[in-house]
């Protein structure tokens, strides 16, 4: 005699549902990111600044000045930085803001605009500068030879820095903060990856212990009684 041994009914798969995080762990794992991304725009501006006072004058050939005065305000306040860029005279003209020698071959230097452009008997040129926040021009007009160069960009508040960070400490500023940036960043790659890397094997080992706990029950209920 011949014993039909029942068979058991085939179980429909199911997929193992994520949990929903706690809102604890969510708001936690935003402010994260956002102390992340703060920390990485802030290094950038940072470098960026740093560049923009020590290294990309030091490339051109320009050179970053601290505006001390308020007679180029509003556009050029106290501790304003200059960064000056040689010009050919000839190029200068009116509303161009330069930089000219008070006395030839002497340290000090203004840095106010051209508002007039004459040629005197001799066929040098003559520049008269104002500037913005002066009711009256410059006291003497100014020739080719005094001039500087012309203001090429000017950042508000970065002079101060330009005059605190001075002689050997330019050279290794930007390389220094370059490379704490870039640490920086390859830290947070580290780290995300490292993140990843966890909760993918944990998904994982969640899947290949499903179906193994979906053939168990199906052998015990598979076999004869």
């Amino acid at each position: 005699m011949t014993t039909a041994v029942p068979q058991a009914k085939p179980e429909l798969e199911s997929q193992p549902q994520a949990q929903p995080q706690p809102r604890g762990a969510r708001w936690s794992s935003a402010l994260r990111l956002l102390g992340q991304t703060a920390a990485v725009l802030l290094l950038i501006v940072v470098v960026g600044l740093a560049a923009l006072a020590i290294l990309v004058p030091r490339i051109t050939g320009s050179v970053p000045l601290t505006v001390l005065t308020s007679s180029m305000e509003p556009g050029m306040p106290p501790g304003t930085l200059a960064v000056v860029r040689p010009v050919d005279p000839a190029d200068i003209g009116v509303g161009d803001i330069v930089t000219y020698q008070i006395r030839v071959d002497r340290p000090g230097v203004i840095s106010h605009r051209v508002v007039a452009v004459a040629i005197g008997a001799d066929g040098r040129r003559l520049f008269t500068f104002k500037g913005d926040n002066n009711s009256a021009v410059d006291p003497e007009r100014v020739v080719a030879a005094q001039v500087m160069g012309r203001v090429w960009y000017s950042i508000p508040g970065l002079g101060f820095v330009n005059t605190a960070v001075a002689g050997d400490a330019r050279a290794w500023l930007v390389p220094t903060l370059g490379g704490v940036m870039i640490g920086y960043a390859l830290l947070l790659v580290i780290r995300s990856v490292a993140v990843s890397g966890v909760r993918g094997t944990s998904h994982g080992r969640r899947r290949r212990a499903a179906p193994a706990v979906r053939a168990s029950r199906s052998a015990r209920r598979a076999r004869p009684r």
